[in-house]
Order: C-alpha cells, then sequence, then structure tokens
C-alpha cells in the first residue's frame, strides 16, 4: 500500500443523535442525549497497523469503557492465507464475526467482529487481541465502541464485497429495523480519501489507508457503504448495520439443522446435504464446519451455502473428515449445530495421464536435453520417470531420471549414437501413468573437424642484437586450441618462412638472431 500520512477531520452533528464530537482516534466523546429514545452514539476509536508480517495485533482501547456498549472490531490483512484464531480482549468480552472474511483474488482478506454488552473498563485498561493462523502480511486492525446498541443479537443485517476502482462499495442491504447503526469498513491496495457519502469517518489508517466510518440511519430501506480510493486498485468493502437498544427486532436463532449426510465422490470430494433449519423469520445461510482425522475437535469453517447442500473439494486420499453444520437468519443470529458425521475419502487409484512427447535437443556428442509437456492427475502429478535406449531401433528401454520438473538434460553419451526416449509420470500415491510417445536423436559426431580461428597478429618486443620476444591474441576453437607454430623468415621483403617453435601460450622469446637484421 502507498504511505500517506492520517488526515484529522471535523465531524458534523448527527441530527437528534450525537453530541459535540471530534474525529481523532483513540479519544472518548461526551455525548448529549436529545430524547428518551435509545440514542445510538460514537464512544471511541483506534488503530494498530503493524508493517511486518504479525500473529498477534493488540489494541487498547485508550479511554474508559461503559457496561453495555457494543464493541467493533475491524480486521484486515494482506494475503488469502492466514486466517484469524480468535478475537478476545482483556476484560473477556465475547466477539462473534458479523462479517467476512471477505478475499480479493488472494491480496486481501477482511472480517468485521463485535462483542455486545461489554463490561466496564477504565482508561486504558481494556485491550483488543487479534490472532492468526500463521503470520498475516501487514495487518490493519480497527477497533470502536458505540453506545445505544441492542446488548442482544444486535446484528440487523450484513454485507462485503471486493472489487477493483476508485470507489469502494459494500454493496447493498435491506434493514429490517428503523433505527440501526451502520458501520463501514475497508481494505485498500491505495489510499482511502474520505468517508462515502453520508458516512462520518471515524479513522484512515496510516500508513495503510483503511477507513472505519459510521452513520446512524431511521427508517428501514436499502444502504450500502462507499468510500472514495486513489488511484485505483483493488479493494474489500464491509458494512454491519446495528439495531438500537429496545428496537425489538429478531432476536431468536434458527433450530438446528439435520445431522449431515455424507457422499464420497472420490479421493478428492465429499459432498454434504442436510435438512434445513427453520426459523421464525427466514434461514439466510448456513456454516459448513469441518476437521480433519480421525477422533479430531478442532473445526474450521469451509463455507457458508445459502442452500441445504455442499461440495467438499481438494481434500487428501485415505483421509477421515468430520463436518457439522449451524444456520443464520438475516438478523446474525447463530443457531446450534447439527450432529457431527464422519467419512473418508477414497484412496488415489487413478493415475496420472499420458506426458508430451518428449521434444529433444542435441546440445553436443555427449549430451542430449529432453523435455515434454506435463501430465495431469486427479491429485497431484509428483514426477516423472524418464527411460532411454540406444542404437537405431532399439527396444530396451532403461531409467535415467526421475525429475520431478518437465525436463531432463541427459548428459555422458556416446558420440554418434541414436538414443531413443519415452516418459511416464507417478502421483503421490504412486499410480503410474502410461508411457508418452517416443522420440529419438543422434549425438553429433565425436571427430573434431573444425580447425581453430587464426590467432591476433604478432606483437614483436626487440629485447637485444640477438632476441625478439613474440606475443599474440589466443585463437579459439569449438573444442580446445592446444598449441601454435611459429615462422619465421629473415631480410626486408623475405617470403620463404620456417618453423621455429611449438608454444603452447601466447608468446614465444627467439633467440639467437643476426644484429641489425630485418
Amino acid at each position: 500500500m502507498l504511505v500517506s500520512h492520517r488526515k484529522f477531520r471535523r465531524l458534523s452533528v448527527l441530527a437528534a443523535f450525537l453530541g459535540v464530537l471530534s474525529g481523532v482516534a483513540g479519544t472518548q466523546m461526551k455525548l448529549r442525549p436529545v430524547s428518551a429514545q435509545a440514542t445510538i452514539a460514537f464512544v471511541q476509536v483506534n488503530s494498530a497497523t503493524p508493517q511486518v508480517n504479525s500473529t498477534t495485533v493488540v489494541v487498547p482501547y485508550t479511554s474508559a469503557q461503559t457496561a453495555g456498549d457494543l464493541n467493533v472490531v475491524v480486521v484486515g490483512w494482506n494475503d488469502a492465507v492466514a486466517q484469524v484464531q480468535s478475537v478476545a480482549d482483556s476484560l473477556g468480552n465475547v466477539y462473534q464475526r458479523a462479517v467476512g472474511p471477505t478475499v480479493r483474488a488472494g491480496a486481501a482478506t477482511q472480517s468485521i467482529y463485535y462483542a455486545a454488552n461489554i463490561a466496564a473498563a477504565a482508561a486504558g485498561v481494556n485491550a483488543v487481541t487479534v490472532t492468526f493462523s500463521q503470520p498475516a502480511a501487514f495487518a490493519d486492525i480497527r477497533i470502536a465502541e458505540y453506545r445505544g446498541v441492542a446488548t442482544v443479537n444486535p446484528v440487523d443485517v450484513a454485507v462485503g464485497a471486493q472489487g477493483s476502482s476508485t470507489l469502494t462499495n459494500s454493496g447493498s442491504i435491506t434493514t429490517t429495523n428503523a433505527n440501526d447503526l451502520l458501520v463501514g469498513a475497508n481494505l485498500v491496495q491505495e489510499v482511502t480519501t474520505g468517508a462515502g457519502a453520508s458516512f462520518t469517518n471515524r479513522v484512515i489508517t496510516s500508513p495503510d489507508g483503511d477507513i472505519l466510518e459510521d452513520r446512524v440511519v431511521t427508517a428501514t430501506g436499502s444502504y450500502s457503504a462507499t468510500a472514495p480510493m486513489a488511484p485505483s486498485g483493488w479493494w474489500v468493502m464491509q458494512m454491519v448495520a446495528f439495531r438500537a437498544a429496545g428496537s425489538g427486532g429478531d432476536t431468536q436463532p434458527p433450530t438446528a439443522p439435520g445431522t449431515p449426510a455424507l457422499t464420497v465422490v472420490s479421493s478428492g470430494q465429499i459432498n454434504l446435504t442436510w435438512s434445513a433449519a427453520t426459523d421464525n423469520l427466514a434461514v439466510t445461510s448456513y456454516f459448513v464446519e469441518r476437521c480433519a482425522g480421525v477422533g479430531c475437535s478442532t473445526f474450521a469453517q469451509i463455507g457458508s451455502p445459502t442452500t441445504t447442500s455442499f461440495n467438499n473439494t481438494g481434500l487428501a486420499p485415505s483421509t477421515s473428515y468430520t463436518y457439522r453444520v449451524r444456520a443464520t437468519d438475516a438478523a446474525g443470529n447463530l443457531g446450534p449445530y447439527s450432529a457431527t458425521a464422519t467419512a473418508t475419502t477414497l484412496a488415489d487409484t487413478q493415475p496420472p495421464t499420458a506426458p508430451g512427447t518428449p521434444v529433444l535437443t542435441v546440445v553436443s556428442s555427449t549430451q542430449i536435453n529432453v523435455t515434454w509437456t506435463a501430465a495431469t492427475d486427479n491429485v497431484g502429478v509428483t514426477g516423472y520417470f524418464v527411460e532411454r535406449c540406444a542404437g537405431a531401433g532399439c527396444s530396451t528401454f532403461a531409467q535415467v531420471g526421475a525429475p520431478t520438473a518437465t525436463t531432463l538434460p541427459d548428459t555422458g553419451l556416446t558420440a554418434s549414437t541414436s538414443y531413443t526416449y519415452r516418459v511416464r509420470a507417478t502421483d503421490a500415491a504412486n499410480n503410474l501413468g502410461p508411457y508418452s510417445a517416443t522420440a529419438t536423436a543422434s549425438t553429433q559426431s565425436g571427430a573434431d573437424t573444425q580447425p581453430p580461428t587464426a590467432p591476433g597478429t604478432p606483437v614483436l618486443t626487440v629485447v637485444s642484437s640477438t632476441q625478439i620476444n613474440v606475443t599474440w591474441a589466443a585463437a579459439t576453437d569449438n573444442v580446445g586450441v592446444t598449441g601454435y607454430f611459429v615462422e619465421r623468415c629473415a631480410g626486408a621483403g623475405c617470403s620463404a618462412f620456417a618453423q621455429i617453435g611449438t608454444p603452447t601460450a601466447t608468446s614465444f622469446p627467439d633467440t639467437g638472431l643476426t644484429a641489425s637484421t630485418c
């Protein structure tokens, strides 16, 4: 992300809801209630943006906290591999995920968590700790406190989206409760330049440029959270609608779904179906969780289908998997888990396909390079076996290599000899695929028929009346220069040369000469 400085803004008063507000992160706001009905109010915000990959990030609430308030925690990071293991705080408030994870094409992930009906805390006492499954890239954690929100099942509806443009947009949701707090947050490639229409900027993190914004609405309807970004880039944007205290709403969770029925399809796939949960209003989706191994107990969410079925692919062969399912409704009420069900994937008995016909490149009299197009497999190709036979019309093959890549340099061959190659693939279960078609090539001739190039023009150094030293730039050869023949003739305009030396180096001292002789 581009480096930027935090921009401070004066925040407007929310008519009939907020007193005097300041947009400075981490400060507690003074509130002035203006009516007897439940008043939603922003209290404080803080953030942390470690610029190194981090497994744990801690963010404190710097001002005092009031019992019964709502804590909101936005967790973003710049990869799609790390997962959030837990969100907790110093007081033991219980955090739930309201929306997410929303993933942007392997580049970024974000979720929003909340804790309702929090315990009271003095200034600086309570801190939120986010723990990842592995070091998360450039984590961006924003925490906020709000007053006047329902203390039980406060989530009305939530939405998340991702894209690439100059305007981040959560997508639209329709609230079911008249008086809602809308909290929006993004994770951006570049820098958020301000809050979206009708929203108040609570913090834009530095240097990451990610926003937490909010607004209060007093009528049901379709709403979305937006925020501009400059320049254009990828983004993730989410919004959660929280119900005001005393506003009623849906607080009844769905029932437990039926025990999942598991159908083992292959060595890498198990399909799940279950009987539907019921709800006083409507079930909106299900959360499917899985753990791997006999007797396992650590479950992780693997899907959130809106129907009563889910196909789990990419599994390991001959492995036991246990599943459970729970339902949720539009208000974010989570029902109890179904009973668990366990099944084991089939052993991998499917071999890879045949590789492409080898392409042979004759390098020299002793080397042929072999390449081929990759084979495919239902689980994964783990390597290749390259076989070779020698001689025209040969049929007895022997293995000469077992590379994991699709290339092999075959060295130590005999000159002027025909070699035929074939390749087959294998997988982790040692299933052997069929052979490729064969390919034949002959090594270059072993006889050296290419002469060296001409040496450089001799450089002559007269040492005395009887000695001249001769040096020259080396000649080159396809195999190697082994020596030089030095020839000489005497007298002006001479043309009868005679050999006077056979040095292996590029110099020769010519002695025993006649004085004053050309």
